[in-house]
């Protein structure tokens, strides 16, 4: 039982075009990261299961890959590599339905300062972002309007209505229906 792997982990996309049934979300991240029309926030939203986690990985893996395809990954270099093997220390995940106090988020703002060892970005996955309290999403409101150069953050939520209405105002949507993502650029 010890290589067990649960059938959501063993089967996720780990590329751009193996991802099904989310070409307009694929495709809108690809044209950024070929154009390098990168924002310093994104907030993927839709329903549960759709790939918003998925997704971020992939493109949290493709913006550090040190010679992507295109606007693939490549999987050979020492960036992909730390990310496959669960070592990387440029991309990081919070799992904001248990780590939601504002503790958690002082621990991940430390974090922040670190620049990235092996490609461009600190790239910071917040899961369910809507289940952060109050005061936690206080504590990151001020890095995630002002962060540095070097960092990058990818918010995914279930319930955008329950998302705090200040980011909100100057988050843009692209997408259609019940997934979409949404872009925090600079002119926002």
């Amino acid at each position: 039982m010890s290589d067990f792997i649960v059938s959501a982990r063993k089967y996720r996309p780990a590329t751009f075009s193996s991802v099904v049934g989310q070409k307009h979300i694929t495709s809108t991240l690809k044209n950024a990261i070929e154009r390098g029309q990168l924002a310093h926030a994104y907030l993927f939203c839709g329903p549960r299961g759709v790939g918003k986690t998925t997704c971020a990985r992939i493109f949290a893996k493709a913006i550090n890959c040190l010679h992507p395809e295109g606007a693939e990954a490549c999987n050979t270099c020492e960036s992909c590599r730390s990310f496959n093997d669960g070592r990387s220390l440029n991309i990081h995940e919070l799992d904001a339905a248990s780590n939601n106090s504002v503790e958690d988020i002082r621990s991940l703002i430390e974090q922040v300062r670190i620049i990235p060892q092996v490609g461009r970005y600190s790239v910071f996955i917040i899961d369910e972002v809507h289940m952060l309290s109050i005061a936690a999403f206080n504590a990151l409101l001020k890095i995630l309007e002002e962060p540095p150069e070097h960092l990058m953050f990818i918010l995914a939520t279930t319930e955008l209505r329950k998302w705090a209405h200040t980011p909100g105002s100057g988050i843009g949507a692209s997408g259609r229906g019940n997934h979409k993502v949404y872009v925090k650029s600079e002119g926002n």
